[in-house]
């Protein structure tokens, strides 16, 4: 009785490999758009982050009302400025992250990309206090942390540019 095989079970076997194998097939599909959208990306991701600021940019000149623009136009702007610096520190730190591979400096791209969003929302966050309640966003700071932002994001870059240089061809 052991040995009694019934027909419907080998085609079912037969059924589920042939599905399985058609699922493979379009992971592989997706995988590969998505390894040539990446690498896209990183090979030439500047329009692409160009578009995005120049929309956040219309977005915070079109938006802010008069009376806020008028009395806080300067930080607004380096609001801005700061948002374009983040932008910028954020694609090289993917391209560095790209290109390091397994090298022990491959750290310094996503290192960088927290960085650069940490001081980036507490710059823009401590200028809304300000232009909102006249106060920094943490008790006890009597200007604005703008500034400092900045000068970290900068530093940020300053380190990337430096880490790049160090994947190039060596020269003497």
């Amino acid at each position: 009785m052991d040995d009694l095989t019934f027909p419907d079970e080998d085609e079912e076997d037969e059924v589920e490999e042939v599905e399985r194998d058609e699922y493979k097939d379009i992971e592989d599909v997706f995988a590969d758009r998505s390894a040539r959208r990446s690498t896209g990306f990183i090979l030439d991701p500047w329009p692409r982050i160009v578009f995005i600021l120049t929309i956040i940019g219309l977005g915070v000149v079109l938006l802010t009302p008069q009376s806020i623009w008028a009395v806080w136009n300067y930080f607004i702007l380096a609001d801005y400025f700061l948002i374009v610096l983040v932008g910028v520190a954020i694609v090289f730190s993917l391209v560095i992250w790209s290109k390091a591979g397994t090298h022990r400096l491959r750290w310094a791209g996503p290192t960088n990309v927290i960085v650069s969003l940490i001081c980036g929302a507490i710059g823009t966050l401590d200028t809304a206090s300000w232009m909102f309640s006249g106060a920094s966003l943490f008790v006890g700071i009597d200007t604005p942390l703008i500034a400092l932002c900045m000068v970290f994001v900068v530093f940020s870059l300053y380190t990337l540019w430096l880490v790049q240089r160090s994947f190039g061809p060596q020269q003497r």
